[in-house]
């Protein structure tokens, strides 16, 4: 994936990876879930993807 993020990008300098929708609907189905889980969900998603476009 972060392959694919660097790829998309014009510009060679490197910056954070922000996401804007999140669809854990494949995980958790038609489950309720909370703002929190969501927020929670986004930080650790964008550490893992930050830090792989860092190491890339």
């Amino acid at each position: 994936m972060a392959r694919y993020i660097l790829a998309m990008r014009s510009s060679p300098v490197r910056y954070p990876v922000y996401l804007t929708d999140l669809d854990l609907s494949a995980q958790y189905g038609e489950q309720l879930l909370s703002t929190g889980h969501y927020w929670q969900h986004k930080l650790q998603l964008e550490a893992a993807l930050n830090r792989a476009v860092a190491g890339v």
